[in-house]
């Protein structure tokens, strides 16, 4: 093909190549150039060249960022060094590997992973998670001198806290290899880095347990702090789901509650009993802040909910009880009841293998039902909710 701005400008994806992930076409004036398109119709500049036996590619840059002409004499140059028995990638592989530092890649794994699969809050809590355990440590190691070495010696600090070292693992193990992929490192420092065991949490809130923590919360100087707690309960939802509602997010007159991205990534639709509508009813909507529980800086939510949920539990003498065992004992106490694991798990919005096809089947109705289950069984035991 002869390329020109204008035949590349028109050039298209073509639908011969669907279920394909890139289409390549090569220029008819330079030996090697091609121009890479995505099903989204992105395109690149490449360079394809023989080296040691076999067809390698060098990505130039994006089109039209980069000009046909100035691809084209990038394309040149490259061979050049090529005819010399060079290897123009790898070369600017390690000039790459020496630029950029891990700060770098974690701005660019934030940007590509982090953003596009959690919601505000999970953003937060990563971003919390590296500054506090991962960048102080080697933000500032170019990305050819982190080894396995580094990362042993970063994480052994934390072997004692096994949940927040896989945390971290994790996200190490997923940010190298973004940069392995797009070949900013050669291999990732992570391989035979072992995740510790961890004890899995099955603790849930006893009936009389329950009560007493249920009157503390009443007694809580803070209203909208209290219905927060309650509506924890009718909603079984992740703390941070709730501490992160907006006012936009509620449908009243359908009762529900939509939530965009929740911690595996989907949409969640949460049905809002009439005792959770009373309890919102109560709250009073900010001007200046979109979320249902506001914080004191303007446009923000309450951060902090677990300092007050500490104070309650010490004064009911319950300190074994963490916020997420409410959410797990709204989930016991549907199973005491007979509800169907997979029922459990639609509101729970829990996605595992076992369950996801029988979830897929549910409707909105079986939904409701089940939220509406889990508010009789806590007017039993409570009495009324709030």
């Amino acid at each position: 093909m002869k390329f020109s701005k204008r035949t590349l400008e028109a050039l298209t994806f073509p639908d011969s190549h669907a279920g394909k992930t890139q289409f390549l076409a090569f220029d008819d004036g330079v030996k090697g150039l091609g121009i890479r398109i995505t099903p989204t119709n992105k395109k690149s500049f490449f360079l394809a060249y023989p080296l040691r036996g076999q067809i390698k590619r060098m990505t130039l840059g994006g089109f039209p960022t980069l000009s046909l002409d100035h691809a084209r004499k990038l394309a040149t140059q490259n061979l050049a060094l090529i005819s010399n028995g060079e290897d123009p990638a790898e070369e600017k592989k390690k000039g790459r590997m020496k630029d950029l530092n891990v700060d770098g890649l974690f701005a660019k794994y934030f940007d590509v992973h982090i953003k596009t699969k959690r919601g505000e809050r999970g953003q937060k809590d990563v971003k919390a998670d590296f500054d506090r355990y991962i960048l102080p440590s080697i933000g500032k190691k170019t990305l050819d001198s982190v080894t396995r070495q580094t990362i042993n010696t970063l994480l052994e600090p934390l072997t004692d806290r096994p949940r927040t070292h896989n945390i971290c693992r994790s996200y190490l193990k997923t940010m190298f290899s973004l940069g392995e992929r797009e070949g900013l490192i050669e291999k990732s420092p992570m391989v035979n880095i072992e995740k510790l065991s961890e004890e899995s949490r099955e603790e849930w809130i006893k009936e009389g347990d329950l009560r007493k923590l249920a009157n503390e919360i009443r007694a809580y100087p803070n209203a909208s702090l209290k219905n927060y707690y309650f509506l924890l309960m009718l909603t079984a939802c992740r703390k941070s789901e709730l501490q992160f509602m907006k006012w936009d997010q509620i449908d009243s007159e359908n009762q529900i509650w939509t939530i965009p991205k929740t911690k595996n990534g989907s949409r969640h639709e949460v049905h809002l009993v009439q005792a959770a509508i009373k309890l919102l009813n109560e709250i009073p909507r900010l001007k200046a802040n979109p979320y249902v529980f506001a914080g004191e800086v303007v446009g923000k939510p309450f951060y902090d909910v677990g300092k007050p949920w500490q104070r309650i539990r010490v004064r009911t003498d319950l300190e074994k009880y963490t916020l997420h065992d409410i959410r797990r004992t709204m989930a016991s106490y549907l199973a005491q009841d007979r509800v169907s694991r997979d029922r459990i798990a639609q509101i729970l919005n829990h996605k595992d293998q076992s369950t996801t096809g029988i979830y897929a089947r549910l409707t909105h109705k079986d939904k409701v039902q089940t939220y509406e289950i889990l508010e009789n069984i806590l007017k039993k035991v409570l009495g009324e909710v709030a």
